[in-house]
């Protein structure tokens, strides 16, 4: 009975594969890349790439040319002690050598004593997003994480930390660029689900809120990742992932939802 439902559930896959958005990608989410508890030193690597070009259209004196491509690369250390963590991802998207979209970050994390109820966390990232006027983000910030549920099925943590955080906008109303700097509080709730033995579920979603004292404006933002994954082979899963990110009142006027929804590959080693 279980080799069928598995079976079944690979067809499941390959239909959801089919129908939407596919490529050979790692999905980005702090919680999903977090080893298991281990006794001993242990080095984790996550990776993916996916690239397309395309030239096809109907007319020969108006041709239409794209280039994609799409990497990640998720480097973990995992002591008895503690953790780390290196999360880095690019995207690039031109249409007749055009950049369309252009997206990239990088997001270092610590998390000591990370077998204890309560540990700690330091974190840094570095992030930009050309199509929507973000040159650059920078962010450094700590926090305390709570494990108050935990089973062999279901786990629950919170965070709790404060960050300062620097961003620099291409206003596209105006010239010149905008700068703000802003200490934030920034708080998450996470939870990871093994459903079968080769199902898994995790989410995690973050509350991030700071003044802006220049604008005398309160800004806050609310992000979540949410991947769903089907273990195929023992380093090799399929994933469909959902990340939405909603911005209160941004800086300059860019639409305050943005999301993303994809189905892929994962490869571990």
């Amino acid at each position: 009975m279980k080799v069928k439902l598995k079976l079944f559930s690979i067809f499941v896959m390959l239909i959801f594969l089919l129908s939407g958005h596919s490529a050979l990608s790692q999905i980005l989410n702090v919680e999903k890349i977090r080893l298991e508890s281990d006794t001993v030193v242990r080095f984790g690597v996550d990776a993916g790439l996916s690239f397309n070009i395309y030239n096809r259209t109907a007319r020969a004196d108006e041709p239409v040319r794209s280039l994609s491509f799409k990497t990640n690369l998720d480097l973990t250390l995992s002591s008895p002690k503690h953790a780390y963590l290196l999360l880095n991802s690019l995207r690039y998207l031109s249409i007749n050598e055009s950049p369309f979209i252009s997206t990239a970050y990088s997001h270092f994390r610590a998390n000591f004593f990370k077998e204890n109820t309560l540990s700690y966390e330091l974190f840094a990232q570095y992030q930009y997003d050309l199509q929507r006027f973000l040159d650059h983000r920078y962010l450094v910030g700590s926090g305390m994480r709570l494990r108050f549920i935990e089973g062999d099925v279901f786990t629950v943590w919170a965070g709790v930390g404060a960050m300062y955080e620097i961003e620099e906008w291409d206003n596209p109303l105006e010239e010149g660029v905008v700068i703000r700097r802003m200490l934030k509080n920034t708080n998450y709730l996470s939870t990871k689900m093994h459903i079968t033995d080769w199902v898994s579920f995790t989410t995690i979603v973050y509350f991030q809120w700071g003044y802006d004292g220049i604008d005398e404006e309160l800004r806050s933002r609310i992000h979540t990742d949410n991947v769903l994954e089907f273990e195929i082979l023992e380093n090799f899963s399929f994933t469909t992932t959902f990340q939405g990110s909603y911005d209160t009142n941004p800086v300059i006027p860019v639409t305050n939802f943005i999301y993303n929804l994809n189905n892929g590959f994962t490869l571990k080693f």
